[in-house]
């Protein structure tokens, strides 16, 4: 995190002397709350796109997603890039104590999303021993929540999960991946696939995909013949079109969970 805050002050000290150079002032000044809470987003943005992959991410997709986070907070992009400006012509300092803030905003979420993780883990591993949790058949991914609800605001969703057996599976093995998903209403360009990859003992994997349609959606993939399964990713994902919006409609999730059948 503190590799990150020196990165987070060298762009944007570089941003601004390059922004302060240029410009008139026929933009609107972004209240400094405003400002700090809007580029919290934007970093918290930055960093779901360079964790993930994806060819429908195009540049004016990824440009959409940031117009519809400038537009919640009622500004725009020019209006931020020059209120940016507006800092290195005339308050430096008060720029470095609002990154300061953004720094200390994002290390507040990393916590809580760390303990989230903790307690999820705790909570599915509380009687059982080790990782023999994996062993069972079936797996409730969703952990406390009975369902997960979903904004219709929301540009993007990644719920990607990983199984790791105190014992690999074994040869012959058959797995499915199950997500019910309630009231979803894709966009007309806008994606959401559901995903699972056995990764076997010899490091070779088999991975298959499918759309999500809204009901239940079941993915079925099975171990090779001759290998057994050291551990299995998989994920639920949504993107955006080119408005940056993914859905039209309020979405649930009520059912997140893996199966394994055979041997």
């Amino acid at each position: 995190m503190r590799r990150f805050c020196v990165i987070l002050l060298v762009v944007s000290f570089a941003s601004l002397l390059f922004l302060a150079s240029c410009g008139r002032r026929d933009y609107r000044l972004i209240p400094k709350d405003k400002f700090q809470s809007l580029m919290v987003e934007l970093y918290v943005a930055d960093g779901y796109f360079a964790n993930i992959y994806d060819p429908i991410l195009t540049d004016s997709v990824r440009e959409a997603v940031y117009n519809n986070l400038f537009a919640k907070h009622g500004t725009t992009r020019r209006d931020y890039d020059s209120t940016l400006a507006w800092y290195g012509r005339n308050n430096l300092e008060e720029y470095i104590t609002i990154c300061q803030a953004v720094r200390d905003e994002l290390e507040r979420q990393r916590v809580e999303l760390d303990g989230q993780l903790v307690a999820e883990h705790h909570q599915h591993t509380a009687d059982i021993p080790d990782d023999s949790f994996y062993q069972l058949d079936s797996i409730n991914l969703l952990v406390r929540d009975s369902a997960r609800f979903y904004h219709p605001d929301l540009p993007f969703l990644n719920r990607p999960f990983v199984i790791k057996p105190a014992e690999p599976y074994a040869v012959g093995s058959r797995f499915e991946f199950v997500t019910r998903v309630r009231g979803l209403q894709l966009r007309p360009e806008a994606k959401m696939e559901m995903a699972l990859q056995l990764v076997c003992v010899d490091n070779t994997s088999v991975i298959e995909r499918r759309q999500v349609d809204k009901g239940l959606n079941v993915l079925s993939v099975s171990a090779p013949d001759s290998l057994a399964v050291a551990y299995i990713y998989g994920y639920l994902r949504g993107l955006p079109d080119s408005t940056g919006m993914m859905t039209t409609m309020p979405f649930l999730v009520d059912s997140f969970s893996f199966r394994k059948f055979g041997r």
